[in-house]
């Protein structure tokens, strides 16, 4: 099947058992699929599957992981997924490799299967996010560039959290994460406390210092000694993707490195500054309507005053 050619109304299952960054890579794609659906089953990792449940883009949701879902990689048909995927007119598949029997199965459960390779080939330098929709026949952007629409209700939420963490609405909003998946991929955690406090001492912004399950307990641990030590500075820990999204969707400006955090904060609407070291930009970069990039080869060449001005301009109004 032509990817294009999944129109609605029907029912269409995606499996996409990627991470958060790279799953927010497919957003655009997976918008496209939302729009052209009577019905959309999300199979993927379970705060994704919540996250796009609880933002529309999904109506039924289910582990990429469960049981359930066994036959698919070991090729054995079975009459509980027959049952199951008798109730879908189209699949799409997100994966890096096309060969893979998990392609096979699901095409044998669903002939009308779309194949989309998350990985462009070594030889091209294309952002990856483009690569997919390459893929597919026309896409149609939002017009406002938020990929990810948080509700209402739960924008008002982040608002009333914001609250009790201390804001008061009177300064910009800057949410920072300091971690990532590696420590190759983190720039250093002295400098980003540097930065907060010289971006403190120029405009008193208020500071959301976010942490999650891929830091360690000891940063997370210097990460509350410093936001405690300091005046208009929140620490929150683990908290669940809905949550982190509409905080985001509500703050002026993201810092942070090559993480799922960034791609959140862009698909939210958020003005993201981004710090790369050893992955390149041109193919991994967040997404949204406004995102900055400093780049080294070593995260450690890059200078404090660097992000520091980097970010005060882009907290200042744009020009139309």
């Amino acid at each position: 099947m032509e990817s294009g050619s999944i129109i609605g109304p029907n029912r269409t299952f995606v499996h996409h058992d990627g991470a958060l960054g790279d799953v927010l890579l497919s957003l655009a794609v997976l918008r496209e699929i939302r729009n052209r659906s009577s019905m959309l089953h999300f199979a993927g990792r379970p705060d994704m599957g919540i996250l796009f449940r609880e933002c529309g883009l999904a109506d039924e949701i289910s582990p990429a992981g469960a049981a359930r879902y066994a036959p698919l990689h070991s090729g054995r048909i079975g009459n509980d997924l027959t049952g199951f995927f008798r109730a879908f007119d189209h699949a799409v598949l997100f994966t890096v490799d096309p060969s893979a029997q998990l392609g096979t199965s699901l095409s044998s459960y669903i002939p009308e299967t779309a194949v989309i390779l998350t990985i462009p080939p070594r030889d091209k330098s294309i952002h990856v996010s483009d690569f997919r929709s390459q893929q597919f026949l026309q896409l149609h952007p939002p017009a406002d560039g938020r990929l990810l629409p948080v509700p209402r209700e739960y924008q008002e939420l982040a608002g009333a959290l914001l609250g009790r963490l201390g804001y008061d609405g009177s300064a910009p909003v800057i949410a920072v994460h300091p971690g990532s998946g590696s420590r190759e991929k983190s720039w250093p955690l002295e400098r980003f406390f540097a930065v907060i406090d010289r971006l403190r001492a120029a405009n008193d912004p208020f500071m959301l210092l976010l942490s999650g399950p891929a830091e360690d307990e000891a940063l997370k641990d210097r990460i509350e000694a410093f936001s405690r030590s300091r005046q208009g500075i929140a620490h929150l820990s683990d908290p669940d993707l809905v949550t982190v999204a509409a905080l985001l969707s509500a703050s002026d400006l993201f810092i942070g490195n090559d993480s799922g955090a960034g791609h959140l904060a862009a698909a939210a609407g958020c003005p993201v500054l981004a710090l790369f070291g050893p992955t390149d930009p041109v193919l991994w970069r967040p997404r949204g309507r406004r995102v900055e990039v400093l780049a080294a080869p070593a995260l450690a060449e890059i200078e404090v005053s660097q992000v520091y001005s980097r970010a005060l301009s882009m907290l200042a109004p744009e020009k139309s």
